[in-house]
């Protein structure tokens, strides 16, 4: 297609065309052990919520994969070193091995480290956390994650919500006859 300016230059139209690469960084998955968005547990019940991540330079340049259940509950897995932690309020706690004996706690929930599983593929890393809410954490969480790399990081994503209730109360009997 050609065109002419006012004073009758002819020139030729082009048409652009874009691809759209994929983000480079992607929250893809908050799940609970059910497969489904929404759990539920009561206090202190350990819970498996797995979340997967991917970054288009392969999962191995990931830096720290962060899952936020509440804003006083958070847990991170620092992908170069293989340690999992818990954030007390704006300080993270020191570090344990993924896959490996400890729990981390900071009074709104925990972290079992040794149940903490993590499995790496091409672009893609699938964290399985154990964890548990305490009283603080009552209700309902909405959960979300985000991952960094070197020289980025995807937005805060998810649409997960974990139910936390008390236990019910348990009566035994008395021993009166």
């Amino acid at each position: 297609m050609s065109v002419r300016d006012s004073d009758g230059a002819q020139s030729v139209a082009r048409t652009a065309r874009f691809q759209f690469a994929p983000a480079p960084l992607r929250v893809e998955s908050i799940l609970f052990a059910n497969q489904t968005t929404n759990g539920s547990s009561f206090v202190e019940q350990f819970q498996s919520i797995e979340t997967t991540f991917s970054d288009r330079e392969g999962a191995g340049s990931l830096k720290d994969c962060v899952l936020l259940i509440s804003p006083h509950f958070q847990v991170r897995y620092d992908v170069q070193s293989n340690e999992v932690f818990v954030c007390n309020g704006e300080v993270w706690s020191a570090g344990f091995q993924a896959g490996r004996k400890g729990i981390l706690s900071n009074g709104y929930g925990s972290l079992d480290a040794s149940q903490t599983h993590i499995e790496m593929a091409g672009t893609r890393i699938k964290i399985s956390w154990r964890l548990s809410a305490s009283s603080f954490s009552l209700g309902t969480n909405h959960l979300k994650a985000r991952a960094e790399d070197a020289s980025s990081a995807s937005p805060w994503a998810g649409d997960a919500r974990w139910n936390v209730s008390k236990k019910p109360a348990t009566f035994g009997s008395s021993g009166v006859s």
